[in-house]
């Protein structure tokens, strides 16, 4: 009996059994669907419940590891849903190879609940062994990879804007539009540089290092209960802050839930409200205070 169950054990096959592809489904139909028709609590916990799910039990059979596997995830899961992982995003995000975008909450956590399921989950018997099936393995393998860099990768932008002005002064520019209009200004996670830049529309040098290429900002829209919330932020290679070559990107909008929803996730109406918003709050205001 032993021996038998040693064979079984050996033609057990995760990648094609029925719950790991309903997760990896789940998934991917949750990010690309389901939140940009229902941004709600439940769509923004799915996610997390289907990831945990198949994650774990991916990587466990890649490295066959399983424990350190299931340990580093629920490791790495608390990281990533606190403020811990902040510097390490924005680090990356600076780079400006590969956006990387999450949203603090820490009931998330709640979805770790769903961890001991997939670590009892034994996947399927099966003595299937052509090429067909071998193929079929292998694009579940890579839809799985996709389906991980998509969740926590870029989500595209809604607008991008030029801006014939060094970075200097446009953050300078949105720090005196901030101090005139307080009700627009939304408490942010994201460390802005030291300030040595000042607020008096005076350029400084970066000999140091000091500043970052991206920086972050949040304003509330003005009796929009939908999405109260915008997100933009600087972007570039403008790492002297010098050169009249500054970009502003309309990132996304942060629901009622306090979920952020990106180009992806939005209706062709709701990116064009964005737009038309942004404009009115930041950009036609803008051109007043570089002046200053």
């Amino acid at each position: 009996m032993e021996g038998l169950n040693s064979i079984d054990k050996s033609k057990r096959d995760i990648f094609t059994s029925v719950y790991f592809i309903f997760g990896l489904l789940l998934l991917l139909i949750n990010d690309f669907y389901l939140k940009q028709a229902f941004h709600n609590q439940i769509t923004g916990k799915l996610s997390d419940i289907a990831g945990l799910f198949i994650f774990p039990i991916f990587f466990s059979h890649i490295f066959r590891a399983k424990k350190a596997v299931y340990v580093l995830t629920i490791v790495l899961f608390v990281i990533w849903k606190s403020d811990l992982a902040t510097p390490i995003i924005i680090y990356w995000n600076n780079l400006n190879l590969y956006q990387i975008e999450r949203t603090i909450d820490m009931t998330d956590l709640y979805a770790l609940l769903v961890i001991p399921i997939s670590y009892k989950y034994k996947g399927r018997l099966t003595f299937r062994d052509d090429v067909s099936f071998k193929y079929l393995r292998l694009f579940i393998m890579l839809l799985a990879c996709f389906s991980f860099i998509a969740t926590a990768g870029t989500h595209g932008n809604i607008a991008r804007y030029n801006i014939d002005a060094s970075k200097a002064d446009v953050y300078n520019a949105l720090k005196l539009l901030e101090k005139d209009n307080p009700q627009n200004v939304v408490p942010n996670p994201f460390p802005g540089p030291p300030e040595r830049v000042s607020v008096n529309g005076e350029s400084v040098g970066n000999e140091d290092d000091s500043l970052v290429d991206s920086l972050y900002f949040k304003l509330y829209r003005p009796d929009e209960k939908k999405y109260p919330v915008i997100r933009y932020f600087f972007s570039g290679g403008n790492s002297n802050w010098q050169d009249n070559n500054c970009q502003l990107v309309l990132v996304g909008v942060v629901n009622g839930y306090g979920n952020s929803l990106f180009e992806k996730d939005l209706k062709a109406d709701d990116k064009s409200k964005a737009r038309d918003d942004f404009k009115i709050l930041v950009l036609d205001n803008l051109d007043k205070y570089l002046k200053k």
